[in-house]
């Protein structure tokens, strides 16, 4: 045989097939030996079944593991099998798990809590974690049985509190990148101070915040509310959107000047900037939730439309030069898309679909703008900005949906 076809041969590869098995039924018999990974990924079109994590667990080693990694949703069967693997101390070197949402019933939530703590406090110290949903009592497991080790935390679907962001503050020193959740007030003292207590974590370099004009939450259990399609013809109901639609205004209205404000409330307290330093954060994203449900009832999309133009997501960045490390540059993040969506918005607010309900209360916040809303607003500015409008003080009447100024 000539040495060329030998040598052609021998670079012949063939094609990657992954390591998934050639037929179903081989991947359900049982291997002479386990696979040694470090790091694991399953992402299943729409949910992880407790089937799909039994196989694997059945072909890996998961004392080997590092890294675990579950996308979508998961049964909670899934989540009750990795508790009792935890419990058994086998997982013993991982480092890294993401959770996503659980799929189950209304009845099931308090054994999913108690399933989720179960988990969290039973694995060992872990340097990054990812969760979806968690509760009072997994988070609080978290925090005590990893929060000194965690340098990467991402919450999703959780509010944090100004009282539990003081306790992430106290629990995880070594945080360095931080995804979470708060509740807007209207920039006032409170929200102000989450600001402040964030920044003042003095390991952070990353910060991403999702900024929530309402604290609905789906699915709380069986005593949840029905939702309404349409607007309730009570007067008092009437009454109440009215002020709930009022605070989602002020809530979502976050344009550069607020988002600016917003980094330097947290820039400032960070002990290497009172202290004269270069600080480690130096970009944080700002990004406001989304509306769908209001007072128990399901708001349209033009609502929602207009929440979205107003409630822009920004990234800020600080100066990365010595002589410059006070300056701050914003970044609209996804405004071709917002602009896009907008042309679907007519231009006066009267005209939008279920207006009678909201326009009202737009213009008394923002008088005059009804016809060229999408333009003629701004956002409202944090309780202490004093620079904005000097020493004039802005409260905001959200009975009567009255600005007010107070020398």
């Amino acid at each position: 045989m000539p040495s060329g076809e030998i040598r052609a041969r021998r670079n012949a590869r063939l094609e990657w097939r992954g390591f998934h098995p050639q037929s179903e039924s081989e991947w359900h018999e049982i291997p002479e030996s386990k696979g040694q990974i470090q790091s694991l990924a399953i992402d299943d079109f729409y949910m992880v079944p407790g089937s799909q994590l039994a196989s694997w667990e059945r072909h890996v080693d998961f004392s080997v593991l590092q890294s675990l990694h579950l996308a979508r949703q998961i049964e909670l069967v899934v989540l009750q099998r990795l508790a009792d693997i935890a419990e058994q101390d086998g997982l013993p070197r991982l480092k890294s798990l993401n959770l996503p949402a659980i799929s189950c019933e209304y009845e099931e939530l308090i054994d999913a809590e108690s399933t989720m703590t179960r988990l969290c406090a039973s694995l060992h110290p872990l340097v990054e974690l990812g969760i979806v949903g968690p509760r009072t009592k997994s988070f609080e497991a978290i925090l005590q049985r990893h929060g000194d080790a965690l340098q990467v935390f991402c919450i999703q679907d959780f509010i944090l509190s100004a009282h539990q962001v003081l306790q992430l503050r106290e629990s995880c020193p070594r945080v360095r990148t931080l995804n979470v959740e708060i509740l807007r007030s209207a920039g006032d003292h409170v929200e102000i101070g989450i600001y402040q207590t964030l920044g003042s974590l003095r390991n952070l370099k990353s910060l991403s915040v999702i900024l929530k004009c309402t604290d609905y939450r789906h699915g709380d259990g069986l005593d949840e509310p029905v939702i309404l399609m349409m607007p309730s013809g009570d007067e008092e109901d009437q009454e109440a959107m009215e002020i709930a639609i009022r605070q989602v205004f002020v809530n979502a209205a976050v344009d550069a000047s607020l988002a600016q404000a917003i980094f330097q409330q947290i820039l400032a307290a960070h002990a290497s900037v009172k202290a004269g330093l270069r600080p480690m954060l130096d970009c944080i994203r700002l990004q406001v939730g989304t509306v769908s449900v209001l007072n128990n009832q399901m708001m349209n999309e033009d609502f929602k439309g207009v929440l979205a133009w107003i409630g822009r997501s920004w990234i800020c960045r600080r100066d990365p030069r010595d002589t410059h490390q006070n300056d701050v540059t914003i970044e609209e993040v996804d405004r071709d898309t917002r602009l896009c969506n907008g042309k679907r918005l007519e231009d006066d607010m009267e005209e939008l679909s279920g207006s009678e309900q909201y326009a009202d209360v737009w213009k008394a916040l923002w008088p005059d703008t009804a016809a060229g809303w999408k333009e003629a607003w701004q956002s409202f500015p944090l309780a202490n900005d004093v620079e904005t409008f000097k020493d004039t003080k802005i409260f905001i009447n959200f009975q009567t949906g009255e600005r007010g100024k107070e020398s």
